[in-house]
């Protein structure tokens, strides 16, 4: 009886770090002054997302964007629509060793 064996590769995914990064965009949208100025507020939505990300050693650095939606009427009774997209860049420690599973 012949037995083949075969080798292959493959990669296990494994948690480095569990932190929780919080960026604040509230403050950082401005509306230009070419826009209609806002009446009222329709909708507002924030689409997240990580645009970059390198990790060197223990160290993870990354760029998050934050892409804005602003739907709203104007004081003249239009609706009118805005797009921004915030870029941030963080950095975080992760922790030192890789952690084992056991079943």
């Amino acid at each position: 009886m012949d037995y083949k064996v075969t080798k292959e590769n493959f990669t296990v995914p494994s948690r480095l770090g569990g932190g929780v990064s919080q960026q604040s965009v509230e403050l950082d949208y401005i509306l230009p002054d070419y826009y209609p100025e806002i009446f009222k507020v329709l909708n507002l939505r924030i689409l997240p997302s990580i645009s970059a990300r390198t990790l060197n050693g223990t160290r993870l650095e990354y760029e998050l964007s934050a892409k804005i939606r602003l739907t709203y009427v104007s004081e003249s009774g239009e609706m009118c629509a805005a797009e921004q997209v915030l870029t941030y860049n963080r950095s975080a420690e992760l922790s030192g060793g890789r952690q084992s599973r056991r079943r």
